[in-house]
């Protein structure tokens, strides 16, 4: 059944799902429903790929048949005797496409530069806390990017927060006298030892 109208859906890929509009005209492969004057959309027919939308989101097509009550049809007969409008469930004025989330967008870049920043400011110590706040501010408004692929800043935010602390930790202990570590070299030598 071709749509006459766009319609938001939900559909899946080979690897992946996909959302977004497909244009009047598209033809859909319906099943039918417990209303025998409505059928659901399933799958799209050019491309094959399933209707994935919510129940609520759900495409549907209204069939009007001039067929006597109790006589069950062929499709071959269905399709020459109905006609089609399709009846969607939601309102092209109603839906919120979603756009693409990018991995490395703003978001992503700000989230793992400001939790950076808060790890050199933790691991100094002292005055490196205030590398902090510019921190804490560049993490938040990172977070708050509905651009960036949430997963990518969180696993930014990860390896920004332990690079920096190693950075600024290796920092205190070369630079402020901080406790030595066989890591960050030689050990001095036990004392009483001349």
């Amino acid at each position: 059944m071709a749509s006459t109208q766009d319609f938001w859906v939900v559909t899946n890929g080979k690897h992946r799902v996909y959302r977004g509009w497909v244009p009047a005209g598209t033809e859909f492969v319906t099943s039918p429903t417990n209303d025998p004057t409505l059928r659901k959309s399933v799958w799209i027919k050019k491309c094959g790929n399933d209707v994935l939308n919510p129940e609520d989101k759900a495409i549907y097509f209204r069939v009007q048949a001039d067929v006597p009550a109790g006589r069950q049809i062929s499709g071959a007969e269905l399709s020459s005797n109905a006609k089609f409008e399709p009846e969607p469930i939601i309102a092209r004025a109603s839906a919120r496409p979603t756009t693409e989330k990018k991995c490395f967008g703003k978001g992503t870049w700000m989230t793992g530069a400001g939790t950076l920043l808060t790890g050199v400011g933790v691991g100094i110590g002292h005055w490196g806390y205030l590398l902090t706040v510019p921190g804490l501010a560049l993490t938040y408004f990172g977070a708050k990017d509905e651009a960036s692929d949430p997963a990518c800043k969180a696993v930014a935010a990860v390896v920004g927060g332990i690079g920096g602390y190693a950075a600024g930790h290796a920092y205190k202990v070369n630079h402020q006298g901080g406790e030595p570590s066989s890591s960050f070299g030689p050990s001095p030598p036990p004392p009483g030892n001349n």
